[in-house]
């Protein structure tokens, strides 16, 4: 959009060329401000609405929309109704929120992360929307950009002031250090809470005290000397710990040097002689098992009982052996008296030169003892092989626990406490206050009290902003707060970007 020098006009002393090009310079400097985000009905009037072209200032971040049509708008049926057109105060991308029918209706609330921009009055009757049904709402509010401004190291809290936005009440609001920590207050709370965070994960912001808390950026592994099971995650995005994912154990089958070394049992239906014996096929190198018959079995005993979930099986070494593969076969379990088939497998055809295929099964008893076996090869006339045979038990997702390395200290001793964190749900299907849970402290962890849970907010469509709260006056008086953050019942979660705070 290109400019103008905005001129003072004036039509008293201005000859007619002069005032006219005065004010169209003056109506195209205008333009940008007066018309950003405008609602206007189409040019044909139907049932959507335009949004005019605008633009928003996210920190550093200059974000250009341009004009944006509304999906259609459907009238309402029995009473009128007053719809809202809001634009995302992050993206701009505009939307409406339905009102209710009433007789008397009245606009919807504005969501949070919403800005609104106008109302439409709808009746029954209306088949198109004209401007005259559009009242504008837009609101005129400059908010400074917060990057590169200088961080207060002695805020003073009965003097200096917070900006926050306030979703319920649809307004910016200034508030009061001191007055943040009051339960009263929570809205203003929770969004410097997530303004901390992202501040900590898009700039160079690292660990350091907030007023009265303690932000923690896990540039490094900071909560490691207090906290169990978990395992930290050096920063891409940033650091994180977490307690493992689901999978399997490597091959639990030691690397055989005999059909007892160095420990269990290798065994088979028969073999050919030496350098092709039972435990040939657990010797993680280049020997193989061969069988002196077309089918045969191979096995192996622990001596202890393994709960297998997964088998793989390497046919042979070179391709003029290709025919000695296994081609049908089972899986099985000794239970002390006979074998428990707990997979089947036919028409295993095909092997390549050294090829490995894995198989994963359902079995959640354990036995001493496994064996491969083969009912048909790939068609040799003499025998059958099996190169590598290997088995490996399912791995959950520890229980973790993480604390901070110290308490962190403050002038009173708080009533409420929230701590404030990036969480992950890696094993789709975790529940806070179940499989996530957070405990507060105020006298540096002898007594804790089960906080609350609320997801806040998301953070880059991966990770969800948790608030824990809690009340801690029933706790012996104290100035030193510490959190306690546990993953449980096996589910797979990370945790980043901690914070605690007193109220």
């Amino acid at each position: 959009m290109t400019t103008a020098q905005y001129q003072i006009s004036d039509f008293t002393s201005d000859g007619a060329a002069a005032y006219k090009a005065k004010i169209d310079a003056n109506s195209a400097v205008a333009e940008r401000i007066a018309a950003a985000f405008q609602c206007y009905a189409a040019s044909i009037p139907d049932m959507t609405v335009k949004v005019a072209a605008g633009s928003l200032m996210v920190n550093d971040a200059l974000t250009e929309k341009a004009i944006q049509t509304s999906g259609t708008i459907t009238a309402p049926v029995t009473h009128p109704r007053i719809d809202r057109v809001v634009i995302d105060q992050i993206s701009g991308v505009a939307s409406i929120i339905t009102g209710a029918e009433a007789a008397s209706p009245s606009a919807p609330a504005i969501t949070a992360g919403k800005i609104p921009v106008a109302q439409i009055a709808l009746a029954t009757s209306t088949t198109a929307i004209t401007n005259a049904l559009i009242t504008d709402e837009r609101p005129f509010v400059l908010f400074p950009s917060i990057a590169g401004l200088t961080a207060d190291g002695t805020p003073d809290a009965a003097a200096d002031y917070a900006i926050v936005w306030d979703a319920s009440a649809g307004a910016w609001k200034k508030v009061l250090l001191n007055l943040i920590g009051s339960s009263t207050d929570q809205v203003a709370r929770d969004q410097i809470a997530l303004t901390n965070i992202r501040l900590m994960l898009n700039s160079a912001i690292t660990t350091g005290a907030l007023v009265q808390g303690k932000q923690w950026d896990l540039a490094t592994d900071e909560w490691a000397a207090s906290s169990s099971n978990e395992t930290y995650v050096a920063p891409g995005a940033f650091g994180y710990y977490s307690n493992g994912a689901a999978g399997y154990t490597a091959d639990l089958v030691p690397t055989m040097t005999g059909n007892t070394a160095p420990s269990g049992t290798a065994s088979a239906s028969t073999d050919i002689g030496t350098g092709y014996e039972p435990w040939n096929a657990f010797d993680k190198a280049s020997a193989s098992w061969v069988a002196s018959t077309t089918t045969g079995w191979v096995a192996y005993d622990w001596g202890s009982a393994k709960t297998i979930t997964k088998y793989s099986v390497r046919g042979f070494t070179s391709p003029q052996i290709a025919a000695r593969a296994p081609k049908d076969w089972t899986f099985e379990g000794w239970n002390g008296s006979s074998w428990v088939v707990l997979d089947t497998q036919t028409n295993q055809t095909g092997w390549s030169d050294n090829e490995q295929r894995d198989y994963t099964i359902s079995n959640s008893t354990g036995y001493n003892k496994y064996r491969l076996n083969i009912s048909a090869n790939n068609g040799d006339g003499n025998y059958v092989c099996v190169h590598e045979f290997k088995m490996y038990e399912s791995t959950v997702p520890l229980d973790m626990t993480l604390i901070p390395p110290a308490a962190v200290s403050v002038s009173a001793a708080p009533a409420y406490m929230d701590s404030d964190f990036l969480w992950k749900d890696d094993s789709g299907s975790a529940s806070l206050g179940t499989d996530l849970t957070v405990e507060l402290s105020r006298d540096n962890g002898t007594t804790y009290t089960a906080a609350t849970l609320t997801n806040l907010a998301s953070y880059d469509g991966t990770y969800s902003i948790i608030k824990a709260r809690a009340s801690v006056a029933s706790q012996p008086s104290g100035t030193s707060m510490l959190c306690r953050i546990k993953t449980l019942n096996n589910k797979a979660q990370r945790i980043a970007a901690p914070a605690l705070y007193a109220e």
